[in-house]
């Protein structure tokens, strides 16, 4: 159930970067498993 973990900073960080794609770069501190650079 490796998903569920990796799924729930997935969809807040694509949350964030979606809201506000100045803040990706922040987002992308926070979630190491998603890359918005």
């Amino acid at each position: 159930m490796q998903l569920q973990e990796e799924l729930k900073p997935d969809i807040i960080c694509k949350l964030r970067a979606g809201k506000r794609f100045k803040m990706a770069h922040i987002a992308n501190e926070t979630c190491e498993n998603v890359k918005f650079t």
